[in-house]
């Protein structure tokens, strides 16, 4: 179960960066990027056995796609839509530490220093 959460949020952050990286790199239109995270998704879906994915695509603050790939609950045949409400669990620190890193990056904080600073 963890093995599947950890991989399920290398999975998550690996989207996250893809789509930036493809239209930066590449200036490509959103279809051909759209394209591409399908295409990513539903292969690593069939690999890992992912029962279900929700997903989008968010530029320059504006989210230019949303999809639902797979079951939310696969015995019951209940789709995985944009909205489908999913437990994250305990990976939401993972998330906390790479905005962190983030902020860390772009100058706004600086880690070295003590915290209560």
């Amino acid at each position: 179960m963890m093995r599947n959460t950890i991989f399920s949020l290398t999975f998550i952050l690996n989207l996250t960066f893809l789509p930036v990286s493809i239209y930066a790199q590449n200036k490509i239109n959103n279809s051909a990027l759209i394209k591409e995270c399908e295409t990513l998704i539903m292969q690593k879906m069939e690999s890992d056995k992912i029962t279900g994915v929700s997903a989008a695509v968010i530029m320059e603050g504006s989210v230019i796609w949303e999809k639902g790939f797979g079951y939310a609950d696969k015995e019951n045949k209940v789709p995985m839509t944009e909205n489908t409400v999913v437990n994250v669990a305990s990976v939401t620190k993972t998330f906390t530490a790479l905005a962190i890193m983030k902020l860390y990056e772009m100058g706004i904080i600086d880690i070295n220093q003590p915290l209560n600073k």
